[in-house]
């Protein structure tokens, strides 16, 4: 659970402001008193982007309202993950995490899927998963198989012959220049727009790091 008090110091803010950014699914919280109803700390999910008017978050009572560019909010939480190195507790010692397990191939496309429906595309009108002309997950991997050590890498590029590519790539620790597609999608959609929904899976598999 987030604490309010935790969220609205000044301490945090910066620190926030700077890792985080709005897109649906994030939390939220109200920095000032600048929305009707609404007053500081209260917290609120996105929910949808409308272009130039902005963006819609769900407050805590249920009310939608569209809070426009998020000037007025603090995002605490990002929506989405992508990790494929799980944590778990150190026994007996307080706020430490050690390794438990390496994610399946199939458990990252899972990961990759929900992080791609939660990013919207402005050309494509839709969020990024449900925009694709088609996505595929390699049908060369054992998707059950733990992924092992390494680097998971997000790239944009042009499509074989028309639109646009995304590429999800695992590269294993110890195979120098060696990778397996884990995950491809196809899209008819902007140049900025295939730049930035990698961006955005490449920022979700970095915070999948910590």
């Amino acid at each position: 659970m987030f604490s309010k008090e935790l969220y609205c110091s000044v301490s945090n803010y910066f620190v926030l402001r700077q890792h985080l950014s709005l897109e649906v699914g994030a939390k939220t919280i109200m920095e000032r008193n600048m929305l009707d109803n609404f007053k500081q700390g209260d917290m609120a999910t996105v929910c949808k982007y409308e272009g130039p008017s902005g963006w819609w978050a769900e407050f805590e009572n249920g009310e939608q309202w569209n809070i426009g560019f998020g000037h007025d909010l603090i995002v605490i939480q990002a929506p989405a993950v992508i990790t494929h190195i799980f944590m778990k507790p150190k026994p007996g010692v307080k706020g430490i995490s050690v390794f438990d397990r390496y994610a399946s191939f199939g458990e990252i496309i899972d990961q990759t899927k929900s992080t791609l429906k939660a990013i919207h595309s402005p050309s494509l009108d839709c969020n990024a998963l449900g925009g694709a002309e088609y996505y595929n997950a390699s049908r060369k991997l054992d998707l059950k198989r733990p992924c092992g050590g390494g680097t998971l890498i997000a790239i944009p590029r042009k499509g074989n012959c028309e639109g646009q590519r995304l590429e999800l790539l695992f590269f294993p620790d110890g195979d120098d220049g060696q990778h397996v597609e884990v995950f491809s999608a196809k899209y008819f959609c902007s140049e900025d727009d295939i730049w930035m929904i990698a961006r955005k899976l490449s920022e979700a598999i970095e915070r999948g790091y910590w």
